[in-house]
């Protein structure tokens, strides 16, 4: 969901994180439903880039584990 954490890993090391941005719903330009997540993240010393989820450089890996501050739902 938006405002949770994103954390991007290489060889199950952390490489990098990001906040989940926004949520589009993009289902008209699909067949059927599709969400994309946008993520704000710093990139080095080059600055704050808002991005989809999977369009970082390939140096922070492309396992992704998130972070939430939501209890779970039992």
């Amino acid at each position: 969901m938006e405002g949770d954490v994103v954390v991007y890993r290489r060889n199950g090391i952390s490489q990098h994180v990001g906040i989940i941005y926004e949520l589009r719903d993009i289902s008209l330009q699909h067949n059927g439903s599709q969400i994309e997540f946008w993520v704000l993240s710093q990139w080095g010393e080059d600055g704050e880039y808002l991005h989809k989820m999977g369009e970082v450089p390939t140096i922070y890996g492309n396992q992704l584990e998130f972070w939430s501050e939501r209890k779970p739902i039992r």
